[in-house]
């Protein structure tokens, strides 16, 4: 039988019950696939990359064939995680608009010919990126696309990917250079996997604007 471990990076502030509604969803249609699943587990650790690195030790400690991600302030689609886990893919992937620049955190690479390898830790940068416009994604026939990056809040990663890429799978560049989910997709490719996302998997980004708070 398939399991799942389930974790959300989460920030406290951010959380929201049509966040926990929707997961709370997918667990049911997981449960109708029987599906096994560890009960969702929060990392709310700071900065972001410690606390994806713990879900992932944490994961790798228990029988789950398959890690998903999920971000606190992603409203997953209702199905999200069980048409990730019938792609069979080692890394699988929704998507949803980026805050930042209001696109889709779904990259390929800008310079494909240009893509570095480095050999020491932190790299000093990583590839440049191009983010796949929503035509680009939407309109296909395929069921799912390949891509060279994508953002972490809606993310299936199988367990074989972290057992051969080496520690840590997630880091977020001080100065800002990189994200952690971009730092981990750069690793994943150079490692020769694929990532896949599935066009019909929209979810929403919620957006927070705060009043007052520091």
């Amino acid at each position: 039988m398939t399991s799942i471990y389930i974790a959300c990076a989460c920030n406290k502030v951010c959380m929201n019950p049509y966040v926990t509604n929707m997961l709370a969803w997918n667990l049911y249609e997981l449960g109708r696939a029987k599906i096994a699943v560890h009960p969702p587990t929060t990392y709310d650790d700071h900065p972001i990359h410690i606390a994806r690195n713990r879900a992932v030790e944490d994961f790798l400690t228990s029988h789950a064939d398959y890690l998903f991600f999920y971000d606190s302030d992603i409203i997953l689609h209702p199905m999200a995680i069980l048409k990730l886990l019938e792609l069979k893919v080692p890394v699988a992937s929704g998507w949803y608009i980026a805050r930042k620049n209001e696109k889709p955190a779904v990259y390929v690479y800008a310079e494909p010919e240009k893509v570095p390898r480095y050999v020491r830790f932190p790299p000093p940068t990583i590839p440049k990126y191009r983010p796949l416009t929503i035509q680009e994604i939407v309109n296909t026939n395929e069921i799912k696309i390949h891509v060279d990056a994508v953002g972490a809040g809606c993310l299936l990663i199988r367990r074989d990917v972290f057992q051969k890429i080496k520690k840590p799978w997630f880091y977020f560049h001080p100065e800002g250079k990189y994200g952690e989910d971009l730092y981990f997709c750069y690793n994943a490719r150079l490692a020769g996997y694929k990532i896949a996302v599935r066009p019909d998997i929209y979810c929403e980004h919620i957006h927070w604007i705060k009043l007052g708070v520091k």
